[in-house]
């Protein structure tokens, strides 16, 4: 009888610690929720949750004879600190406001290919909400200017947590990937794309496909003698994947008169909608694999 009751005591004691955890991670989801919609700032969820460790500390103090409910309070109040020092590095993140997309000159890594690699420059903009003098400052500079994306809680949150798992090692960078997908398909050291994957701040992983195709003329697998704008992951067995900015790459093709842009074919909705929205005359060219973005070129050039 006495096991018995010791049983159902140390399962009501293990109970009580459950339901605390729960409550507490409640707690803690809600105030992710009403931060990632924007509601909280990460102060407010901060100081929220340093309440709650006060709190524990009170009762810590309150039954610090209590054997059994010293513990679970020290469970507690550690569970509480290790979710407010997680929390805590997002502060580093409060004070980004924009990301403003720009033009970036296009760049024919093998001369005479006609391979252009397309990318965007990405203004990290901190401290000021005021478009008109973030506008101002930038274009001041000659800098051609194409969007303002407003950095929410969710994409701080989401940028946090994919920076804590780069540095860990369980994640890797996109651009580090790219270069290994790339490395692998071309098979051999190329000089002019070692030196690309070698830049220093360099991120994405959309000069996959134009990387590939230069390698291809490089290696004589492949003839051009026509102008593309090209964007496109690679992966390590020629598919190409979606990319992101191709409004602005879009535009970057057409302001420099090139007469087709090859991007993947998941993007394609959205590049005809930029089409259309800005009457742009470039032809767009969607492929699902490196083989058929050869298969294209070799056909337009046969022309």
């Amino acid at each position: 009888m006495e096991l018995e009751e010791s049983k159902i005591e140390k399962y009501s004691k293990r109970l009580v610690l459950l339901n605390s955890i729960v409550i507490i991670i409640v707690i803690h989801s809600s105030l992710l929720v009403a931060y990632m919609l924007d509601l909280i700032t990460i102060f407010v969820l901060l100081a929220i949750l340093f309440v709650m460790m006060v709190i524990s500390l009170i009762l810590f103090i309150i039954f610090i004879r209590n054997k059994v409910k010293r513990l679970h309070i020290i469970f507690v109040f550690t569970f509480l600190t290790m979710m407010f020092g997680y929390e805590l590095i997002l502060v580093g993140y409060e004070s980004h406001t924009y990301a403003v997309t720009g033009y970036n000159d296009p760049e024919e890594l093998l001369k005479g290919s006609g391979i252009n690699i397309l990318t965007v420059k990405v203004y990290d903009i901190q401290g000021t909400h005021n478009k008109k003098d973030i506008i101002f400052s930038l274009e001041s500079e000659n800098n051609r200017i194409f969007n303002f994306n407003e950095v929410t809680n969710r994409i701080k949150y989401i940028s946090r947590t994919n920076d804590l798992l780069r540095l860990s090692g369980l994640a890797q960078d996109d651009f580090l990937v790219m270069g290994e997908n790339v490395k692998r398909y071309v098979q051999g050291e190329i000089s002019f794309i070692n030196e690309f994957l070698s830049r220093e701040n360099s991120e994405g992983s959309s000069a996959g496909l134009a990387l590939g195709l230069s390698a291809l003329i490089y290696q004589n697998e492949l003839e051009n003698k026509l102008t593309f704008g090209v964007t496109g992951t690679l992966e390590r067995n020629g598919d190409v994947k979606e990319i992101g900015m191709v409004e602005e790459k879009m535009m970057i093709s057409e302001h420099n008169h090139f007469p087709y842009i090859i991007l993947p074919a998941a993007n394609l909705e959205e590049a005809e909608k930029v089409k259309a929205e800005n009457n742009l005359t470039i032809q767009i060219l969607p492929v699902n694999t490196i083989d058929e973005a050869v298969s294209i070129i070799k056909k337009l050039n046969s022309k």
